[in-house]
């Protein structure tokens, strides 16, 4: 029904550069670079808040199980 979709993407997927173009504008362009950055950060943060409680619990049995 909406076949108009696939062909608009398929020309926007065969016009992309690909990854070294984008390392290429990472490289030469700090506002990519710092928005690059920024977005490692937030995936390390989300990442942290959500595996974090885990670690610190198995730490805690780690300990626990150590010292006995």
């Amino acid at each position: 029904m909406q076949g108009w979709k696939f062909e608009r993407d398929q020309r926007l997927i065969r016009g992309a550069s690909g990854k070294s173009a984008y390392d290429q504008l990472l490289r030469s362009d700090p506002y990519m670079a710092e928005l690059a950055l920024g977005a490692v950060a937030q995936l390390l943060t989300v990442l942290g808040i959500q595996v974090m409680p885990y670690v610190v619990k198995g730490t805690l049995l780690l300990t626990a199980n150590l010292a006995h």
